[in-house]
This record gives C-alpha cells, sequence and structure tokens, in this order.
C-alpha cells in the first residue's frame, strides 16, 4: 500500500510538472503570437503609408510629365530648339 501510494504521489507529481510545462509553453506562444500580431499590425499601418505615397508621388509624376509635354510643345510652335 506505502509502494501504491508513493508511486501514485510521483506519478502526480510527474504530472503536475507537465501540465505547468504545457501550460508554460502554452503561455510562451500566446506571448509570440501577440508580438508576431502587433508587428503585423505595424508592418500593415506602414505599408498604407507607403502606398499612399506612392499614388501621391505618381500623380505628381504624370501632372510634372503633362507639364514638361506641354511645355516642349510650346517650344516647337514658337520654333525653339530643344533637347
Amino acid at each position: 500500500e506505502y509502494l501504491s501510494s508513493a508511486v501514485e504521489s510521483a506519478y502526480l507529481s510527474n504530472n503536475d510538472k507537465n501540465i505547468l510545462r504545457v501550460a508554460r509553453d502554452r503561455d510562451d506562444f500566446i506571448r509570440m503570437q501577440a508580438a508576431k500580431d502587433k508587428k503585423l499590425a505595424s508592418q500593415a499601418e506602414t505599408i498604407a503609408s507607403q502606398s499612399e505615397t506612392i499614388n501621391s508621388q505618381s500623380q505628381e509624376i504624370s501632372s510634372l510629365t503633362d507639364e514638361v509635354s506641354r511645355l516642349k510643345k510650346l517650344l516647337d510652335d514658337n520654333g525653339i530648339e530643344h533637347d
């Protein structure tokens, strides 16, 4: 009976350690996942901001290209040589 009780105590103690290990592992996973989610959200904000900047710059380039074309035509219409 004493041996059976000792074996049961050892089993429960070992089982408690396994439960604690699993709980710690799960907690670590949740913390790492939260950190990854936070980083992804930050990167998504950065990408959105950069996309807005690219769109704005693309519009500016288009506008300036049109202006260059208009000025070249004006030079051509007035017989002024240009590159």
